[in-house]
């Protein structure tokens, strides 16, 4: 019996021990510099971000928060980079749609984002608009899908580069609307942009970042449809996808950090709460606005379903339309 008792005992003083460390390691976190890995260059909407978000979290924090850009094969240094990190919350990784691709485009990676890394902190979203030439014709969606159905293989969209985002949205648009589309691939989003505006292709699915959304507004750019559940507030006269007749269309692209897989829970929780305040921060708030970034925070559980989600749904899209990266 006292043998029980004793042994009873001991289990019990390890688990306060254990509850008791992990506190610790909570109260003190972060006690040394935190690291964010961008996998692009400087200076885009990414890099823009994780650098406003870094800039609050240091003082927050009390520790300097550094943004690392590391960069080439597409994004998939850095998203290496950021999984071969030590599991203790202090690598982060700023992660966005192609992260949710990166496995049907690299099937044969010992990459694998669904079990490599955990989703901490969404910071928002950015919608995307079907966009054609001012020139076209059609002037809303359903006279787009017509006009395309009447004459397949005729028209043209643009795409940043083969697997890209612009790729995925012209792929999904084709699928959902049933037409035949030909892909000019371009160097870039802005080029892909630019040749729409000069008339080099007829189409692009784009997201409305502040350059397009100016394009937009000076006429440059003929807004379609908004391919998002609810009227942008920029373009509050562009019905949505679903009001054009066309339900089974959106595309948005994300942005958010992640860890590589196994810090603990505890630090997790307290990544997800303090991106949250940074987030809500008015001034923040502004800044995403002005980059086209709609804010939105979501609890470790809602931002894990929405990434599983994504893989799925775009590994099915890449799989049906037989795209490959290079």
């Amino acid at each position: 019996m006292f043998k029980l008792l004793s042994t009873q005992f001991c289990r019990l003083a390890i688990a306060a021990l254990a509850s008791l460390a992990c506190s610790m390691a909570l109260a003190q976190f972060p006690d040394k510099p935190v690291n964010i890995i961008v996998p692009t260059s400087p200076g885009g909407i990414a890099d823009t971000s994780a650098r406003l978000i870094a800039a609050k979290l240091a003082i927050l924090w009390g520790q300097p928060v550094v943004v690392l850009n590391k960069t080439g094969a597409g994004s998939q240094i850095g998203f290496e980079a950021a999984a071969q990190s030590k599991a203790d919350g202090y690598t982060l990784l700023m992660g966005y749609d192609e992260l949710a691709t990166f496995s049907a485009f690299n099937p044969q990676s010992k990459l694998k984002p669904i079990n490599d890394f955990t989703p901490v902190a969404k910071i928002g979203t950015i919608p995307a608009v079907i966009l054609t030439n001012p020139a076209f014709k059609a002037n809303n969606l359903p006279d787009l899908i017509k006009e395309l159905k009447a004459r397949p293989g005729k028209y043209t969209y643009a795409s940043s580069g083969p697997g890209t985002s612009l790729q995925l949205f012209g792929e999904q648009f084709k699928q959902a609307a049933k037409v035949d589309v030909l892909i000019v691939p371009y160097k870039g989003s802005v080029n892909a942009t630019l040749g729409v505006v000069a008339g080099e292709v007829d189409m692009i699915i784009q997201l409305a970042s502040a350059n397009v959304t100016s394009m937009i507004k000076s006429g440059r750019l003929k807004p379609i449809a908004a391919a998002t559940p609810a009227r942008i507030e920029r373009f509050p006269d562009v019905p949505t996808t679903s009001e054009a007749g066309l339900p089974g269309f959106l595309a948005i692209a994300w942005y958010g950090l992640f860890t590589p897989a196994g810090v603990p829970p505890d630090v997790l929780t307290k990544i997800n709460s303090d991106v949250a305040k940074v987030v809500a921060m008015p001034d923040v708030q502004e800044r995403l606005t002005g980059l086209g970034i709609s804010s939105e925070t979501a609890s470790l559980e809602t931002f894990r379903s929405f990434f599983n989600a994504e893989i799925a749904q775009w590994g099915k899209i890449v799989t049906e339309s037989a795209i490959k990266r290079d």
